[in-house]
């Protein structure tokens, strides 16, 4: 039992990392569209009005920011706001269908880099959970029900469910793995040294270490590269409106001149 709920914990602490991980583009996108369309919004149309009552011929960039900030102001923002609700509402309901989820599923794995995170992180739920439960006494057909349930991407369940079927048929675990082309090579040829030398559950223990510490190292070198992404893009954003708004200012200033 012990063995059991250390591996339940383990599972448990890379589930809370990845989410964070997940998370922490979305909270740096969410930060930074906010503070734009404040800027779009709210500080944008009093430049407007002084620019207008000034009677001064705005120059492009700053035309293009007005026209952008007229339209978040008026009906536009309100368009836009409902729209990204409905389409968050329409992705929720297609990922949480059966045949939805594995179509995203199918999508995030062929990712550059993501699909690469993905099925790290469902490999390292499998070898995880696969070796508590085999370490716990769990049968191996049983053991691959459950872990099928928990991998959290349904290609590769779909890869354990026929690895199942193979297994029934008296084959090895490494082999339709290796078959299905989901899992990485050095998965399936540990998993195949600890069958041939009767030591599965402590080779799968291995695979699960060394794929959560690859899984970490991604989300360290994922946040460091977020950082200062985020902070160029924000600055880029800013300072081409900021910009725009002192450039019939400078114009000003040199007719004066």
């Amino acid at each position: 039992m012990g063995k059991l709920a250390d591996g339940l914990e383990k599972d448990q602490a890379l589930r809370g990392k990845v989410k964070g991980a997940m998370m922490y583009p979305i909270i740096v996108m969410s930060v930074a569209l906010i503070i734009v369309s404040l800027l779009l919004v709210f500080v944008v149309p009093t430049f407007t009005k002084m620019f207008t009552d000034a009677g001064m011929e705005l120059p492009g960039l700053t035309q293009a920011i007005v026209n952008v900030s007229d339209f978040l102001a008026g009906i536009g923002g309100v368009v836009i706001l409902l729209l990204v609700i409905v389409a968050i509402y329409l992705f929720k309901k297609f990922v949480t269908s059966p045949k939805g989820k594995r179509k995203w599923d199918q999508f995030v794995l062929k990712l550059p880099i993501m699909g690469e995170f993905s099925r790290k992180v469902a490999v390292g739920r499998f070898t995880r959970t696969m070796a508590t439960l085999l370490n716990s006494g769990v049968a191996i057909l049983t053991a691959f029900d459950i872990v099928t349930d928990v991998v959290g991407n349904e290609v590769i369940a779909d890869s354990l469910r026929n690895a199942k079927d193979s297994i029934k048929e008296g084959n090895t675990i490494a082999m339709p793995l290796k078959e299905s082309g989901e899992f990485p090579t050095m998965v399936t040829q540990m998993i195949e040294i600890g069958e041939e030398s009767g030591a599965i559950t402590e080779m799968l223990g291995k695979v699960a270490d060394f794929n959560e510490r690859e899984v970490e190292d991604a989300i360290a070198a994922m946040v460091a590269a977020m950082e200062p992404l985020a902070i160029v893009v924000m600055a880029v954003v800013v300072g081409t409106i900021v910009i725009g708004m002192f450039l019939p200012m400078f114009q000003l200033s040199d007719m004066a001149g």
